[in-house]
């Protein structure tokens, strides 16, 4: 799946679509485009990429997701980890279920060219 949200093109159409799903996401744009059964936009990957991002621009939607520091207290501290492993198998389910319930149409489309 698609991570990321430089250079990328979207069409009209699914512009729409990931707007209506915004409403209901609570995750930043770049992390939504990789969770297609999210909102059930098609992404084609062209090899190499398109643009190239530039790794010294600064990062406005910050870093700090990436640490793996658990500042939190109380209830919290306990429910987190549980919760965050249930999305852990989740997205270990779901991603390949999302993979290869398209297999079959990006090979055809991939045969048609």
């Amino acid at each position: 799946t698609p991570g990321g949200t430089h250079a990328n093109l979207v069409s009209l159409d699914g512009a729409h679509k990931l707007l209506a799903v915004m409403d209901r996401v609570w995750l930043p744009i770049d992390a939504l485009v990789a969770r297609p059964w999210l909102h059930g936009l098609n992404h084609f990957i062209v090899p190499p990429g398109l643009a190239e991002q530039d790794g010294n621009q600064e990062q406005y939607i910050g870093v700090n997701r990436f640490t793996k520091r658990n500042e939190l207290s109380g209830w919290m501290r306990y429910v987190h980890p549980l919760a965050r492993g249930w999305i852990k198998v989740y997205e270990g389910f779901i991603k390949p279920v999302t993979y290869y319930r398209y297999y079959l149409s990006d090979i055809i489309l991939k045969d048609k060219k």
